[in-house]
């Protein structure tokens, strides 16, 4: 009798996963459907996405389909963290991730495939100092 091992999720490397299902010949269908809908998607969200700093606030506004625009005060920034996955690592990139006080759903904000991120996090956690030092 034949035993196979067991792997966890944890044990499964993403990037190899996605590659093996869309190189494997007879279901190229993913890939296409990714180069004719998320593809453009995607690029029209980066285009759109614009963060500012306004006084004691941070905007963050984007647009596509649906528009959104934050204004979030410094005060209710708890947190920043720069994050990178090995598929973002290729290019160069991380995500921004930014939680604010209260908790709930709409408590973690993300801006994704920034290009100096440690950079943007220090500028941002440093604005984020003098406004309190006033």
């Amino acid at each position: 009798m034949l035993v196979f091992p067991l792997r966890q999720p944890s044990d499964v490397d993403p990037t190899a996963f996605l590659l093996r299902v869309y190189l494997r010949p007879g279901s190229r269908w993913p890939l296409v459907v990714y180069l004719l809908f998320h593809h453009r998607q995607s690029r029209r969200h980066a285009e759109t996405l614009e963060v500012s700093v306004e006084g004691s606030y941070l905007r963050i506004r984007h647009g596509g389909r649906s528009t959104s625009d934050r204004k979030i005060h410094f005060r209710s920034i708890v947190d920043y963290d720069a994050r990178q996955s090995s598929f973002m690592r290729l290019f160069g990139i991380h995500s921004l991730f930014m939680n604010t006080s209260g908790g709930g759903p709409g408590s973690v904000i993300v801006i994704p495939g920034i290009k100096d991120c440690l950079q943007v996090r220090d500028m941002l956690s440093e604005i984020d100092s003098l406004r309190e030092n006033r």
